[in-house]
Formats: C-alpha cells, sequence, structure tokens
C-alpha cells in the first residue's frame, strides 16, 4: 500500500473517529421479528465478499480487456458497501463484531493488494487517467474500509 493510501486511511480513520454508533438493546420478541432482515443483510454481506473477492483477484492478474467491466464491479462494489454500511448503522446485526469480522477478513481487500500497474495499464488498455480514476475509486473503497474496522474496534460483543 502506497504512503499516500496509508495517509488517506489515517486521516479518514481520525475522521471517522468521531462517528458513534448506536447500538439499541432489543427485546426478545423484536429480534425474532427483525430474523429475517439479519438473515437479509448477512446475504448481502455474503454477496459483497464475493465480488470483493473477484476484484482482488482481478488485479491482482488482470485480464485481457476487462478494465471497463472491473471498473464497473468496482463502482458496484464501492455503492453496495455504503448500503451495508448504513443497514448496519440502522439495525445493526446480532452479533455486529462477528459480522464485521466476517467481512473484514473473508476475502484479501483490493486496498491490500499491490497495484500492477503495468500490468493493468497493458492488459486493461488503461492510460494514466484510467489509473487516476481506478485509484480514485480505490480509496473510496480504502474509506469504506476503514469505517468497517472502527465500527469493529467499537463493538463490546
Amino acid at each position: 500500500m502506497g504512503v499516500t493510501t496509508l495517509l488517506f486511511l489515517c486521516a479518514f480513520l481520525i475522521f471517522v473517529d468521531c462517528f458513534h454508533i448506536n447500538v439499541d438493546v432489543k427485546s426478545e420478541s423484536s429480534l425474532t421479528e427483525s430474523k429475517s432482515e439479519s438473515t437479509e443483510i448477512k446475504d448481502f454481506r455474503n454477496r459483497l465478499i464475493d465480488l470483493g473477492n473477484s476484484l482482488s483477484k482481478r488485479v491482482k492478474r488482470p485480464p485481457k480487456d476487462g478494465g471497463k467491466e472491473f471498473m464497473k464491479d468496482l463502482r458496484e462494489y464501492n455503492e453496495q458497501t455504503k448500503k451495508l454500511l448504513a443497514m448496519m448503522k440502522k439495525d445493526p446485526p446480532p452479533g455486529l463484531r462477528k459480522f464485521v469480522d466476517e467481512y473484514l477478513y473473508k476475502h484479501t481487500h483490493i486496498i491490500e493488494r499491490n497495484v500492477p500497474e503495468d500490468a493493468i495499464k497493458e492488459n486493461f488498455n488503461w492510460m494514466d487517467s484510467s489509473m487516476q480514476r481506478f485509484y480514485d475509486e480505490r480509496n473510496v473503497t480504502g474509506a469504506h474500509y476503514t469505517e468497517f474496522v472502527t465500527i469493529r474496534n467499537r463493538c463490546v460483543d
């Protein structure tokens, strides 16, 4: 991970530290009622893990002419991750820490990968401007990742 990315993540972590996640204690009946919602959020998370795995593999070994599809999937990943974060804040699933751990540690995140710039440029037929758009989108991914880490560190379960 580059120095710029690390600095960005550190600054973002300090910024995010100002936010607090409110976890309501729910009655047993409301936990039963939200069981299907809990399953829904877990399914949502698992689909993101699958997409994250795919993105990470494609960064490691960029497929020939796969740049357009890759960027479409990276944007989708970021949009869906943003939705998952909102869902978690609105209605945290039971066992929030374990839930977040499964998201964080079930795959190698794209921000944890070294970026083989030459291979990406060649295989995706990208110029410097395309690489910059990738790095910009990857910074969004890094911000979401940092937010997940912050949520995890605040969990008491």
